[in-house]
C-alpha cells in the first residue's frame, strides 16, 4: 500500500472532542467547512516549533501484524495510536479496537526523546561503519600496492 502523508490532527490544541469527531460525516475525505480554521495539525518538521505545539511523540505508519507490533513495542518503545491519545489521522476512522489503520498499516507512536536518541545512535553507528569500510578498502588497496586517500575516494564516489 502507498503510504502517502496523512495529516494528524492534534485534538487537544484544536479543541475538538472525540464525540464531535465521531459525529461528523466526512464528505469525500474533507473536513467540515466550520472546522477548517480551528483544526490544528501535528507539525511535520519540529525544527523551530515550540514545545507547546510539538507533541511528545513521533508518529509513523507501521506494519499491522501482531508480531510486528509486539516486536516494535519491546525493541523500540513503539505503541499503536488509539482514539484516547488525542491525535487522529485526518480521514482515517478508528477500527473496532480504537486503532487507526490504512490497509496493512497501523498508525504508531514512539516517545520523541527515545526516537531522537535512537536516531542519533543509528547515525553514529552508520558513521563508524563507513569509517571501518573505508579503512578496510584502504588496507586492500595497500595490499595490492595502491594508495587511495579519503579525498580521492570521496571524489570517485561523488560524495
Amino acid at each position: 500500500m502507498r503510504r502517502g502523508r496523512v495529516p494528524i490532527v492534534d485534538m487537544r490544541r484544536s479543541g475538538i472532542s472525540k464525540a464531535d469527531w465521531k459525529a461528523v460525516e466526512m464528505d469525500e475525505g474533507k473536513l467540515p467547512d466550520n472546522w477548517k480554521k480551528k483544526v490544528q495539525y501535528v507539525p511535520v518538521k519540529y525544527k523551530g516549533v515550540g514545545s507547546a505545539i510539538r507533541p511528545p511523540w513521533k508518529f509513523f505508519w507501521n506494519i499491522n501484524t501482531e508480531q510486528a507490533i509486539r516486536d516494535d513495542k519491546y525493541m523500540y518503545e513503539y505503541t499503536p495510536v488509539t482514539v484516547d491519545d488525542g491525535y487522529w489521522p485526518e480521514h482515517v476512522p478508528p477500527d473496532e479496537k480504537g486503532n487507526f489503520t490504512r490497509g496493512d498499516l497501523i498508525l504508531a507512536k514512539v516517545p520523541l526523546q527515545a526516537w531522537i536518541d535512537r536516531t542519533k545512535d543509528e547515525l553514529r553507528r552508520a558513521g563508524i561503519g563507513r569509517k571501518v569500510t573505508f579503512e578496510q578498502f584502504q588496507n586492500q588497496c595497500r595490499h595490492v600496492g595502491a594508495e587511495v586517500s579519503e579525498q580521492e575516494l570521496n571524489d570517485a564516489l561523488g560524495l
